[in-house]
């Protein structure tokens, strides 16, 4: 099993930057829908493979075109967050994460992983380092121990 990190392909907030940048849920363009095809020849993704997606529109769709039959997991812990993390930097809309009812509702029974925490509200990307590195260690003890095919 490898574990892959992709983001996503070229998004809406990107046309006319800095300008759109607090767009809400950006999707993909056709740019970076391309991008993720372009990707998807060069980078081999097996069955056994843990595809883990970040709950940005953008980056679902970008597991969307490289899952391939693959399931995938959506999870608060992957991204986005900034770094180095500095508390007074502006949130952009580009990256508020979709509510676990709004991913439901566009791409209807998806796998969810949040180890039951309140990390919805924000994401990972203004809360403290001391707990992200936490939820951090979290998630990467539960790849072994917990995904196998």
């Amino acid at each position: 099993m490898e574990f892959l990190f992709i983001r996503h392909g070229h998004g809406e907030h990107l046309n006319d930057y800095p300008n759109r940048l607090n767009t809400l849920h950006p999707s993909l363009t056709e740019y970076g829908e391309f991008q993720v095809a372009q990707l998807l020849e060069k980078v081999i993704i097996n069955p056994d493979d843990l595809m883990l997606v970040s709950p940005t529109k953008r980056t679902i769709e970008t597991a969307l075109i490289l899952h391939n039959s693959l399931d995938f997991i959506i999870s608060p812990f992957v991204g986005p967050r900034m770094f180095p993390q500095n508390q007074e930097s502006l949130f952009l809309s580009c990256d508020q994460i979709l509510s676990k009812t709004e991913i439901t509702n566009l791409y209807g029974d998806v796998k969810i992983l949040d180890f039951n925490l309140d990390c919805w509200k924000e994401g990972i990307n203004r809360i403290d380092q001391e707990v992200f590195e936490g939820d951090a260690k979290q998630l990467l003890d539960w790849i072994p121990e917990s995904y196998k095919r």
